[in-house]
Formats: structure tokens, C-alpha cells, sequence
């Protein structure tokens, strides 16, 4: 020993033998976005190589705050330096400054010493769609109608439940509003979905609405969303008229035709007939079925009636015209 240096006590002697210090690093990066509140995997490389320390403390914080402490997992595959932490981004929309903390320690007779590794991460909002269906046409004017309207997001979340759906008109107006109910729509993943009572527009015609989403709370990670859809109105029906539709070339009813006279629609039946409930006054009469071609003609509707209708067989095209010139 020199002469004048402190002696070292044997305890201290052995701790300084056995401290280790580590170093972190990213074993892969993390992407440069990423949704609000999705599941992440911090790929950490872990220095000197061959370090074990599966079981060690960690915490992971975001701008500061501490959102989560666990230990280390085991590794995993060929890379034993490696350690895949998942976590969960945090749930608001903004930059963060993330830091992962192994805490200076001891394990097996051995101090490790504090080691940190900061991150950048960058959440964006949930992408939300929104459905509209089930809307009758026409709707009847000055009736209530019921149509279903549903919702969902990119990563197919569970917190839309209780988050309002307006129904709005052309002048923004607010017409209806409904809160999506617990259940999904049946065969979909994440599509929460509710139905809304909305009274009819006061004029004839084809008119553009628009759903629109709000999320539940305020500052949930969801875009604003809309969907615009159509609302035909008409007349309340006061006449009851009945197509019979013939194929002209066997005088046989003709089956599963679409008929539409004015907004109303319908299909015949196995006797050729489609009933039609409109409104009095001057409709446009159409029937189509792919193979027959039935003339398009104007009616005026004063009462009850039936209205004969001949759909002509289309000629089969040749398939080998094309190449006998």
C-alpha cells in the first residue's frame, strides 16, 4: 500500500468487484406514429452481451409520468441481449418524450447500476368510419321513420360504446341523436351501432343528410367523422295499384321483375303481380328483369287500379360475332 491512501475496506472492495454498470439501446425502432393507446413491443438491446437480466425492474414513462413497472421478460429466439417490453401508447394525441429505467439494483450477489433510454413517439387519432342502413324509401312525410346507424375504428377499440351519433339535415340542424349501445352489429368485428327515430322532411323529394360522430368522453382519441346518405320523401300513399307483368312472347306472368312507379318499389310474385301503395298524381312506370326490356311509360294515379305491363325476351347475343365480323 502507498504510503498516504486510504485504505479500502474488504466490504467495499467486494461491492466494486461486483458492480456491474449496462448499457441500452433500440434493437429496433419504433414506428414514427402510431394510434392513441395501441399495444407497442420496445425491442431493447441490452450491453455487455450476454447480460441476463430477465426478472430485473423496469419502468416506463411518458412527458414524466410513470405509466408502467414490471420486469424484464425473458429473452426470446437467438438475440439473448435482446428484450421485448410491451406496453401501451398513451392514450391522448401529441408528441412524447418516453424513457425506459432498469433501477440500479442487486440480483444474485451482484449491483447493477442505473440505466435509462430515452425514446421520441408520436400518437395520431383513432380513424373512425361510420355505416348507415335500414333507411326506408321513400319515408312518408310528417311520419317518424327508423333507421340504424353504427360505428367503428381503425384499431377496433371498445370504447365507443355510449359516444353520440347525430343525424343532421342539409342546414346542419341537428334532427336526431343516439348513443351506440354495448353490442356489436351481429357478423362484425367492432361495429357498435344503435338505432335512431327521426321525423321525415316536410318536402317531396331527394334529400342529403349526414351522420355525424362524437366521442365519449371529450378527447378520446377518435377523429371526427361523418357520412352522408340520401332520405327520399314522399306523399303519404293514397291509392293502392296493382302491375301484372306478362312475358309477351308466352303471355306467362312473369316473375321476380322490379317495378318501381314514382319513389315506390317492388318485386312481382310468382302470379306476375307487384301491389304498390302511392300518392295521386302523374308517377313514372318501370319494370326490369336482366333478359327482358319493358317500355317505360308515364300514369296518372286518381284511384285504385291495375295496370297490365308486356316485358319483351331479349335476342341472346352471339358469343361468336365478334370474330365473323
Amino acid at each position: 500500500m502507498r504510503r498516504g491512501a486510504p485504505e479500502t475496506p474488504k466490504s467495499l472492495e467486494g461491492a466494486a468487484l461486483n458492480r456491474r454498470e449496462i448499457k441500452l439501446a433500440l434493437a429496433e425502432p419504433l414506428p414514427e406514429e402510431v394510434a392513441a393507446g395501441a399495444p407497442l413491443t420496445l425491442a431493447v438491446r441490452i450491453a455487455p452481451a450476454g447480460l441476463e437480466l430477465a426478472g430485473a425492474p423496469f419502468r416506463i414513462a411518458a412527458n414524466g409520468k410513470v405509466c408502467r413497472r414490471e420486469h424484464l421478460p425473458d429473452p426470446t429466439g437467438d438475440d439473448r441481449d435482446i428484450a421485448r417490453i410491451a406496453f401501451t401508447a398513451p392514450g391522448e394525441i401529441g408528441e412524447f418524450a418516453l424513457r425506459l429505467t432498469i433501477p440500479a439494483h442487486e440480483r444474485a450477489g451482484t449491483t447493477f447500476g442505473e440505466a435509462s433510454l430515452p425514446v421520441r413517439l408520436r400518437t395520431r387519432a383513432h380513424v373512425t368510419s361510420l355505416a348507415v342502413w335500414d333507411c326506408p324509401a321513400p319515408v312518408v312525410i310528417g311520419e317518424t321513420f327508423r333507421l340504424k346507424v353504427g360505428a367503428q375504428c381503425s384499431p377496433g377499440c371498445t370504447v365507443l360504446p355510449g359516444s353520440t351519433i347525430a343525424i343532421c339535415d342539409e342546414s346542419a340542424a341537428v334532427l336526431a341523436r343516439a348513443a351506440l349501445g354495448n353490442a356489436t352489429w351481429p357478423g362484425t368485428q367492432a361495429l357498435y351501432w344503435a338505432e335512431i327515430e327521426a321525423a321525415a322532411p316536410r318536402r317531396r323529394g331527394l334529400h342529403t343528410w349526414t351522420a355525424k360522430f362524437a366521442a365519449r368522453p371529450p378527447g378520446t382519441a377518435h377523429s371526427q367523422a361523418s357520412f352522408a346518405f340520401t332520405v327520399l320523401a314522399d306523399a303519404p300513399p293514397a291509392y293502392l295499384v296493382t302491375v301484372a307483368v306478362v312475358a309477351a312472347e308466352k303471355s306467362q306472368p312473369l316473375a321476380d321483375a322490379q317495378v318501381r312507379l314514382g319513389a315506390r318499389r317492388a318485386v312481382t310474385d310468382g302470379r306476375g303481380f307487384a301491389q304498390l301503395a302511392v300518392p295521386g298524381g302523374t308517377h313514372e312506370l318501370s319494370v326490369w328483369k336482366s333478359g327482358y326490356e319493358a317500355p317505360q311509360r308515364t300514369v296518372e294515379v286518381t284511384r285504385d287500379a291495375t295496370i297490365a305491363v308486356e316485358a319483351v325476351l331479349l335476342p341472346v347475343a352471339d358469343p361468336d360475332s365478334y370474330w365473323q365480323g
